[in-house]
């Protein structure tokens, strides 16, 4: 299974990544790159998720630093089976956040689906760079309906917060394959 972390550069998607690789026991996360672009990816094997002793491949995807072409960011929810988006919530941020979100929803179009058709969970990170951040003001700005998707709030010191949102993300990919007649 594929789970992208998908945000604007500088968003603390990396740290989320290397947090969440950590707490799997994942093999240290790899980076590739392809010219400017950097793609980052940890991968382990989950006996847990699916249960009965059936083994499920998780790969975590993400793209760090300046993303100099869409089409890679196109590519990163590209049959992606959960996104986690991380928006980083310090005031001089947002506008960029906002960005890049409309970029993945435009994108996961692209790629023939609608971001909020798959599993998905809002990260509003670093909040303790916004003084009195209040996540519903964040969710009516953004025209989310509160309780529409599962958000989490993370601070700088503690970017995965004990993975709240992937693990929302593998827990509604899971019931998911329940739904699809995969026993789970």
């Amino acid at each position: 299974m594929k789970v992208a972390i998908a945000g604007a550069p500088g968003s603390g998607k990396l740290s989320i990544l290397n947090s969440i690789a950590e707490r799997f026991g994942a093999v240290p996360p790899r980076e590739h790159r392809v010219g400017e672009l950097r793609v980052q990816r940890a991968e382990w094997v989950d006996y847990d998720l699916l249960g009965k002793g059936r083994a499920v491949h998780v790969s975590l995807v993400t793209l760090h630093g300046k993303v100099p072409y869409n089409a890679a960011e196109e590519l990163l929810v590209r049959e992606a089976d959960g996104v986690v988006f991380v928006m980083d919530v310090a005031p001089d941020r947002l506008k960029d956040a906002w960005e890049s979100l409309l970029r993945v929803s435009d994108n996961t179009q692209r790629s023939g689906y609608e971001l909020r058709s798959i599993p998905l969970a809002l990260q509003y990170h670093r909040a303790d760079r916004h003084r009195g951040f209040e996540p519903a003001k964040l969710d009516t700005w953004l025209g989310v309906p509160t309780g529409s998707v599962p958000r989490y709030v993370t601070s700088s010191s503690s970017p995965d917060m004990e993975g709240m949102a992937f693990d929302s993300v593998l827990g509604q990919i899971k019931k998911r394959l329940g739904d699809f007649g995969v026993a789970a």
